[in-house]
Formats: C-alpha cells, sequence, structure tokens
C-alpha cells in the first residue's frame, strides 16, 4: 500500500474543493495541493516519488 491518495479536499484558504495528494497514514495532512483541475498521472508519480525521497531521508542515520 502506498503512502499517499488523491482526492479532492477544501482547502480552507479558498474555502473551494481542490485536488490534494493526502498522507495515508495522517490522512488530514495535505502533502501537495494540484488545484481545481485533476493532476495527470505524471504529476501524481512525480510527487509521489518526491515524497518517498523525503520520507526515506533520515532511515539509516
Amino acid at each position: 500500500m502506498g503512502v499517499t491518495m488523491l482526492k479532492k479536499h477544501i482547502r480552507e484558504s479558498t474555502g473551494e474543493m481542490e485536488w490534494a495528494l493526502m498522507s495515508v497514514s495522517r490522512p488530514n495532512k495535505v502533502l501537495k495541493w494540484f488545484g481545481k483541475s485533476r493532476p495527470s498521472p505524471a504529476q501524481v508519480a512525480k510527487e509521489e516519488a518526491r515524497v518517498e525521497r523525503h520520507r526515506n531521508l533520515n532511515k539509516g542515520k
């Protein structure tokens, strides 16, 4: 199972529904906002890779 999920979420600063990459372990944590239009699979994959890099930064230290 991945560490992220893509879903529509209310952005507090605008009060509107926008697409967001959310944390699975902490469902209220937004990892990346994409805006009102659904992001492409390539955009989502790029951001998921970024999240994985940051998640693994401190492993092994």
